[in-house]
């Protein structure tokens, strides 16, 4: 839609993703003046801290973290040699295969360098099986 609104090429843009701190269940959620608002993205190997909004270190023995809602948009493309350190390109695939699973890549803050998590080969799940399900409203943390 982006694509035909802008006369922009496809191969000449970008999914942006901008978290936003709410649940999907919470109210006031911002008008969508573009994109398309997704909950239910699972970090894997590390989690995402609603209070500052960033990539932190997992908990232990808690492998996944729920995001909050997530606004993806098109965006052009930005030029090539330009590198944000304070953003984790991270790639979002359908299940915890991964492999052939790669639908896009967001883009999640971090205070820390992105490199670290590359190495952690930290992601973003689209289908947790159990996880995601068992998530309720008013509850900060899955059921176990």
């Amino acid at each position: 839609m982006y694509s035909k609104e802008k006369q922009a090429e496809l191969n000449k843009l970008n999914i942006q993703t901008d978290v936003l701190k709410k649940l999907y269940w919470e109210p006031d959620l911002p008008p969508l003046k573009e994109g398309a608002y997704v909950f239910g993205l699972q970090v894997e190997g590390a989690r995402w801290d609603p209070a500052v909004g960033q990539l932190e270190e997992s908990f232990p023995k808690k492998p996944f973290s729920v995001m909050p809602v997530v606004n993806c948009r098109s965006v052009p493309l930005v030029p090539e040699g330009k590198v944000d350190l304070s953003v984790y390109q991270c790639p979002v695939y359908m299940t915890i295969a991964r492999g052939a699973t790669y639908v896009f890549t967001a883009q999640l803050k971090t205070k820390f360098n992105p490199d670290k998590w590359v190495l952690a080969g930290v992601a973003l799940i689209m289908d947790v099986e159990g996880v995601s399900d068992a998530y309720l409203p008013g509850r900060e943390t899955p059921l176990a």
